[in-house]
């Protein structure tokens, strides 16, 4: 859509915001109906027909990891701010 002189005012603005957006809803507003009616233009051949599938081998579920809620080992051990030890923090210290 090429719009030929652009608004110079705020109001101008506004109205041609409008105008795009309701032309915006309306376009989009059509391409939902052209498809929920099929859009294809083959509506009547394939209708009766029902969709073939290919039959595929059920999912197995994949295994847990027995380890899964073992995330504090790659945690390094607590030190403390005062003094540098490991196995206390500075409120103990």
């Amino acid at each position: 859509m090429a719009v030929p002189n652009l608004p110079t005012t705020l109001e101008g603005w506004y109205e041609l915001t409008i105008r795009l957006d309701r032309q915006w809803r309306q376009a989009v507003a059509e391409r939902k109906t052209f498809t929920a009616r099929g859009g294809s233009g083959t509506s009547g051949q394939s209708a009766n027909r029902p969709q073939q599938t290919s039959w595929r081998a059920p999912v197995q579920p994949t295994p847990r990891d027995p380890n899964a809620m073992q995330v504090d080992r790659n945690r390094s051990p607590i030190r403390c701010y005062n003094c540098g030890q490991t196995g206390h923090i500075a409120r103990a210290c």
